[in-house]
């Protein structure tokens, strides 16, 4: 069974965090392939960061997500 992280974007729906890296892999191709005009490259970097921090926001709640499962397994010991 295959358990994904999800994170709600704007309109509600969950997107996984391999789907949101995905995005980031897409945008920052097209800003490397430039002939994009500057409101554009703007726009895509702006939508890159703030996919970006969605991303840290769940490796920070996965990080601490295992710290509390080892603490719970290191009482028990």
């Amino acid at each position: 069974m295959e358990n994904k992280q999800t994170q709600n974007n704007d309109e509600g729906v969950s997107e996984s965090f391999e789907d949101l890296i995905q995005q980031l892999e897409i945008i920052t191709t097209k800003l490397e392939q430039g002939g994009i005009d500057l409101n554009t490259s703007i726009t895509l970097y702006e939508q890159g960061v703030t996919i970006a921090r969605h991303c840290q926001e769940l490796l920070n709640n996965a990080g601490n997500k295992i710290q509390d499962l080892q603490q719970q397994l290191d009482q028990e010991s």
